[in-house]
C-alpha cells in the first residue's frame, strides 16, 4: 500500500516538474523572441527631442571650411606617473606631438590628469583604440560633437567662431541664424531592450538642420596667399600682413588672408587676432595708387 502510494506521489511529482520546465522554456524562447528577432514593438513609438545638423561651410569649389564632426579628447591620467614615455611616444608617432615639448609640459603640470590632445576625429581614435587601450597612462573622453575646421587657420578671419557672449567673429557668427540648427520632438520606435531606433523620414531631420554656406573663397589661392605672405611677414619682420586676391572681372574675393592667425579648433588665446585687418584697417595706398591717376589721364586724353 505504501509502495503505491509512493508511485502515486512521485508520477504527480514528474508532471509538476515537467510542466514547470516546459513553461520555463516558453517563456524563455519568448524573451528571446522579445529581445532578438522581433526587436521593435510599432505598437509603441513615442517622440524625442531631436538636433539637426549645423550647416557646412564650403569654398567656391565644395571643399569643407567647418563643420560638426565626432571627437573626444586624448587625455594622460597622471602627469606625475613614471611610465608617461610610452604615451608621449604614441602621441609622437601618431599624432606628430613633440617628444620634448610634451614632457616639459607633463612636467610643468606636476600631478593630476593633462589633456594631450583636443577635438581629435572619433574615426581616427576608434582605429588607434586597442592601442590606447594597452597604454596604461592614456584614456579617452566620452565621445561628442564639435564644429571641426580640417583648415586649422586657413581663412581663421572669414570663417571665424560663434560665440554666445558678443565676441563671436567672421561667418560662423555673423550667419549663425541661417547656419543654427533646429529642435523638435521626432517619432522613434522603442525596443524591447529600452534602445530608441528613429522612425522619422530623414527629410524631417532634413529640415531641423542648419543652411549650408557656399563661400567666393577658394581654398587653394587661400593656402597660396598665406604662404606669401607669411615669408613676407617674416622678412620684414613686420607686426602683421594681410591681402587678398580678386577676380578682377567679377569682383569676387578669392582669398583673403590677415596674419597672425590662429587655428580655429584650439581655444582662443588672444581675441586682437580676430580683428580682419584687410578689411578693418585703413591703410595709405601711398604710390600704389599712381598708375591708376595715369591710365586715368591717358583714357581722357590729358
Amino acid at each position: 500500500m505504501a509502495t503505491q502510494l509512493y508511485k502515486k506521489h512521485l508520477k504527480r511529482l514528474r508532471i509538476v516538474i515537467f510542466a514547470t520546465f516546459f513553461l520555463l522554456t516558453l517563456m524563455a524562447i519568448r524573451t528571446l523572441y522579445i529581445q532578438l528577432i522581433r526587436g521593435v514593438d510599432k505598437n509603441i513609438v513615442v517622440r524625442f527631442p531631436v538636433e539637426g545638423n549645423r550647416g557646412i561651410i564650403y569654398d567656391r569649389n565644395g571643399k569643407k571650411m567647418g563643420y560638426d564632426m565626432k571627437v573626444s579628447d586624448i587625455m594622460l591620467k597622471d602627469a606625475n606617473s613614471e611610465n608617461i614615455y610610452s604615451a608621449v611616444l604614441f602621441m609622437n608617432r601618431n599624432f606628430d606631438l613633440d617628444i620634448d615639448s610634451t614632457i616639459k609640459k607633463i612636467k610643468e603640470v606636476g600631478s593630476g590628469s593633462l589633456q594631450l590632445l583636443r577635438n581629435v576625429n572619433r574615426n581616427k581614435i576608434n582605429d588607434l583604440l586597442d592601442e590606447i587601450n594597452q597604454i596604461e597612462d592614456l584614456y579617452v573622453t566620452p565621445e561628442r560633437e564639435e564644429r571641426y575646421y580640417p583648415q586649422e587657420d586657413l581663412g581663421f578671419h572669414i570663417i571665424g567662431s560663434f560665440r554666445e557672449n558678443g565676441k563671436g567673429w567672421g561667418v560662423e557668427n555673423e550667419m549663425n541664424k541661417f547656419l543654427s540648427a533646429k529642435k523638435d520632438s521626432l517619432s522613434h520606435f522603442v525596443l524591447s531592450s529600452g534602445k530608441k531606433i528613429p522612425a522619422f523620414e530623414n527629410d524631417d531631420y532634413e529640415k531641423l538642420s542648419g543652411q549650408d554656406v557656399f563661400l567666393t573663397i577658394d581654398i587653394d589661392y587661400q593656402r597660396i596667399l598665406n604662404e606669401e605672405l607669411s615669408k613676407q611677414l617674416k622678412l620684414t619682420n613686420s607686426k602683421y600682413a594681410n591681402g587678398i586676391i580678386v577676380n578682377p572681372f567679377s569682383g569676387e574675393i578669392l582669398a583673403m588672408v590677415t596674419l597672425p592667425s590662429a587655428n580655429l579648433n584650439t581655444p582662443l588665446k588672444n581675441f586682437d587676432l580676430t580683428i580682419n585687418r584687410t578689411v578693418n584697417n585703413s591703410e595709405e595706398p601711398g604710390s600704389t595708387v599712381k598708375p591708376f591717376s595715369i591710365i586715368a589721364g591717358l583714357d581722357n586724353g590729358i
